[in-house]
């Protein structure tokens, strides 16, 4: 009998020892870390077919944080990239993208330096694993941006420079502002291709008010 009570008395301590799962903490999807967890040592070199130009996209910094946002705490990542002239011998950074993560969502930010001289946002650019329509969470930060963002297609193959890609998604952002703070009417319409464990495998921008007219196409890499 004894023996009896002493097995059910730790049966009921283990229980109550267990540690109960955080509903309020929003974790990072794992299919999104694991596909998109660019590392630094990371690079993309993309061709501009319409001119033939080359850059480079180098990851500089790879940093996980949380944040609160009451009654929720937010797992984000967020990754730091600079785009480099590829042809001069002395590289400079010409301009400053950024990746970051949270929940499901790949959200892409980047700093335009000419006409329109703030960030411009693409929140969420995607939902991973892919979806045909675009979703935040509840309690996720959600930054201001000027635009719309709408998947287009999801491909389970597409080629971009003799390159054969598995499972890419299609995404259209697009850009109207009137006239804002210090700045004259702005518009852009930008279309992205993305495959997870590569990244961005293709993106036409088109920033007239800035004379921002590429189709950058992937032309080798390194992923770390």
């Amino acid at each position: 009998m004894k023996k009896t009570a002493l097995f059910f008395l730790i049966i009921i301590t283990l229980f109550a020892c267990k540690k109960k799962p955080d509903n309020n903490v929003i974790h990072i999807n794992g299919a999104l870390k694991a596909a998109f967890n660019f590392q630094p040592g990371t690079y993309w070199i993309y061709k501009d077919s319409l001119t033939g130009i080359m850059d480079s996209f180098f990851v500089t910094k790879n940093t996980y944080f949380t944040t609160t946002n009451y009654p929720y705490t937010i797992e984000s990542i967020g990754i730091n990239i600079s785009e480099y002239d590829y042809h001069i011998t002395s590289l400079i950074d010409t301009q400053w993208w950024s990746f970051s993560y949270q929940s499901n969502m790949f959200d892409l930010r980047y700093q335009e330096n000419k006409v329109f001289a703030g960030e411009i946002d693409y929140f969420p650019l995607i939902n991973y694993p892919f979806s045909d329509t675009l979703s935040t969470c509840a309690g996720c930060i959600v930054r201001g941006q000027y635009g719309q963002n709408n998947v287009i297609s999801i491909f389970n193959f597409f080629v971009v420079n003799g390159q054969t890609f598995e499972n890419v998604v299609e995404v259209f952002h697009t850009v109207n502002l009137a006239p804002f703070e210090n700045y004259g009417q702005y518009n852009a319409s930008d279309l992205f291709y993305i495959c997870p464990n590569i990244g961005i495998i293709k993106m036409s921008l088109n920033h007239p008010q800035d004379s921002i007219n590429r189709v950058w196409e992937l032309q080798r890499y390194s992923i770390k």
